[in-house]
């Protein structure tokens, strides 16, 4: 899940469904060891050793 985005200095809390992410956004995400794996693999991130 995702709760929070940074963008341009700006917290976004609790985006809607339909927000759309930016090349720079950082976001904070919830979620059990495997769901945050999932959501790394989902957008593009390969799981790295020891990471």
């Amino acid at each position: 899940m995702i709760i929070n985005i940074i963008r341009n200095n700006e917290t976004i809390t609790n985006p809607p469904s339909d927000f759309v992410l930016k090349a720079a956004d950082q976001i904070i995400l919830f979620g059990s060891h495997a769901a945050i794996d999932a959501a790394l693999k989902l957008l593009g991130r390969q799981k790295q050793n020891g990471a």
